[in-house]
């Protein structure tokens, strides 16, 4: 299981790896606000 790059995978691969920023907290109450009508269909 230690050899399993889909589980722990090997150095090339983590140098790809990113993480994303947060939205600031005006853009993110309208993509919430955009998402629960797109989820509630109006």
């Amino acid at each position: 299981m230690i050899g399993d790059t889909a589980i722990y995978p090997d150095e090339d691969a983590l140098n790809k790896l990113y993480t994303t920023s947060p939205f600031p907290p005006k853009e993110q109450r309208s993509l919430t606000r955009l998402w629960t009508k797109v989820k509630s269909g109006t």
